[in-house]
């Protein structure tokens, strides 16, 4: 038993490590088929694909399920995160929301999670760990633009109990609430406060994490310097809508003539990601928040640019699922917004797409009406 509780726990470590390859070659013990599917896992989600580390988490979560508590509890948590986070990054977003859902008021986990209900529903407070779900629940919230219930989760769920969670689940929740009172600038000028200070909390939380691990590695530390980056995109983005709504006449922001500013102040979009890692998580680590700031301007075009890169990079990297996806959007935006050449280059992307899945003649007949394009 002292030999298995040794090998899981190198397993976990080197998971932890997002070392796949470690982590699945440690052997399972006689007996036990459950660590091959945790290296599986591993190993699926560090190479980011998302949907063999999905199939593999679930396969996990079903063979643990038999265990009895509280092993049984602890170990099923985690593997329930871990699937929560493959979703979020395979941008899976209503379905992270479904399955927090699913989660938090299922009648198993209700009976083991010490919920306590204050006045309703609307006043539920969760004082147990399966509140570290709700961080996910945040970003996802944000990144599809529901933001009444960005609202119902920030102010009625968490409260001020984020700051009782871990340094990730503390950053994801200020980045959501920053996000939140950014919508309601327009209307409220105190909310730059609210945005300022949610911005402070989460680059604190960014640096007492990078503190611990730029000293390892460059490939550790990565995440959290394109985070600082993410942090300052909307911290311009707060300021400049704040100066255009107190600044007559009141003009939306732009977010392009932002993005192509050479004043020191400015975004340098381009610039930043062609610094960026070209894979999907990194580059959408930029790309999703930046779409979030051009629906709060009401900037079409600029989240219809955005769509096309996110798809441009997923199709790259073979993520031919996320690119669709991608690419789908982008033509619905620029379709009500009159997209010019940029409503071609996503026909040719799609194309482009369609040949990657093997129907050749599909892709051809696609780009015969964007000819004038290679012109």
């Amino acid at each position: 038993d002292a030999e298995k509780v040794d090998l899981w726990l190198m397993r976990e470590m080197f998971g932890e490590l997002k070392d796949g390859d470690a982590a699945e070659a440690i052997p399972v013990p006689r007996g036990c088929q459950r660590g091959t599917q945790g290296g599986e896992f591993y190993k699926t989600d560090g190479g980011g694909d998302w949907a063999r580390a999905c199939s593999a988490c679930e396969q996990a979560i079903q063979m643990h399920r038999h265990d009895g508590p509280p092993e049984r509890d602890a170990i099923v948590l985690k593997l329930e995160l871990a699937k929560i986070r493959v979703l979020l990054e395979a941008n899976q977003l209503s379905s992270v929301l479904n399955q927090i859902d699913g989660l938090l008021f299922s009648p198993h986990h209700a009976a083991n999670a010490n919920v306590t209900v204050d006045g309703g529903k609307d006043g539920l407070h969760l004082s147990n760990t399966y509140g570290k779900f709700l961080p996910y629940a945040v970003e996802a919230a944000w990144r599809l633009g529901q933001w009444t219930r960005l609202e119902y989760i920030c102010n009625q769920k968490i409260q001020n109990t984020y700051k009782t969670y871990d340094l990730d689940g503390q950053y994801r929740v200020c980045v959501g609430r920053a996000m939140l009172s950014l919508t309601k600038l327009a209307q409220d000028t105190s909310s730059f406060a609210s945005i300022r200070a949610n911005i402070e909390e989460a680059r604190g939380a960014i640096m007492t994490s990078l503190s611990k691990t730029s000293h390892e590695s460059y490939v550790r530390s990565y995440p959290f310097l394109l985070r600082l980056h993410v942090l300052r995109e909307i911290e311009v983005a707060a300021a400049s809508l704040h100066l255009a709504n107190n600044a007559p006449p009141c003009r939306p922001l732009d977010l392009r003539l932002l993005a192509a500013s050479a004043a020191p102040a400015g975004w340098n979009w381009l610039c930043r990601l062609d610094l960026t890692a070209p894979d999907v998580p990194s580059v959408g680590l930029v790309v999703h928040t930046r779409l979030a700031l051009a629906r709060i301007a009401g900037d079409a075009s600029t989240e219809g640019d955005l769509l096309l890169t996110l798809g441009r990079v997923a199709r790259k990297r073979g993520d031919l699922r996320a690119a669709e996806a991608s690419l789908v959007r982008a033509r619905s935006v620029f379709a009500g917004c009159s997209g010019g050449p940029q409503a071609g280059e996503v026909q040719v992307q799609l194309a482009k797409l369609t040949y990657a899945q093997g129907d050749t003649g599909a892709a051809l007949r696609m780009i015969e009406p964007e000819e004038r394009l290679f012109l």
